[in-house]
């Protein structure tokens, strides 16, 4: 078993796909391995940023400003992380309640420095 804490970074980008988003927030409350930090990293969206943070006060929102993209808004997200774990979930996926639990498993070997 892995003891280092787990961040989740979720990039997402638009109003449109808000119910889709909140599906995938709420799949994250149901981990048997709670994340340690879960930041959603907004693509040049400030009102969806805004809705989020309203409605999941748990997490860390951050708002790309920069250039666009989900890489771009991913590595924003990752700037913010303060675990030494990082997992990225998409806007669009509900992860089952052993995600995390069984994304962390190969860290166990000292030799392995990412899984997917």
């Amino acid at each position: 078993m892995v003891e280092a804490g787990v961040s989740v970074v979720m990039p997402c980008y638009s109003e449109a796909r808000l119910d889709s988003i909140r599906a995938a927030l709420e799949s994250l409350r149901r981990q048997t391995l709670q994340p340690a930090q879960v930041i959603v990293a907004v693509d040049n969206c400030a009102a969806l940023a805004s809705t989020i943070e309203d409605e999941f006060d748990w997490a860390t929102v951050v708002l790309n400003t920069a250039e666009r993209g989900a890489s771009a808004t991913r590595n924003r997200g990752a700037e913010a992380v303060d675990q030494p774990i990082t997992a990225f979930l998409d806007d669009d996926e509900v992860a089952d309640p052993d995600w995390l639990s069984e994304l962390v498993v190969p860290f166990g070997d000292a030799d392995v420095v990412g899984t997917g």
